[in-house]
């Protein structure tokens, strides 16, 4: 079997720790708007709305059904905001 041909059980291994690299590109691109000033105690949700909505869409993610891409969605969100919450108390 070749590199390309993953069999489902071992591609749905491969998928918590896409889901952690997800949730870990999130963290990033929210800290690199907060060092820019771009984001503050007024607009930090909507800006972490938008962070999580444009990291799904680079990665690609694509559910079969609106539940599990909700799940999702809202998983990343609540990493992020947890992040923001730990590390910028001011958020």
């Amino acid at each position: 079997m070749g590199p390309d041909s993953l069999n489902p059980k071992e591609e749905l291994l491969r998928l918590p720790s896409k889901l952690e690299t997800i949730k870990a590109d999130a963290c990033t691109a929210f800290d690199e708007l907060l060092e820019e000033g771009s984001v503050n105690a007024d607009n930090y949700p909507e800006i972490a709305e938008q962070v999580v909505t444009a990291i799904v869409d680079k990665h690609g993610l694509i559910f079969d059904n609106e539940d599990e891409e909700v799940k999702t969605w809202n998983s990343i969100y609540f990493n992020l905001m947890t992040h923001a919450g730990r590390n910028y108390p001011n958020t």
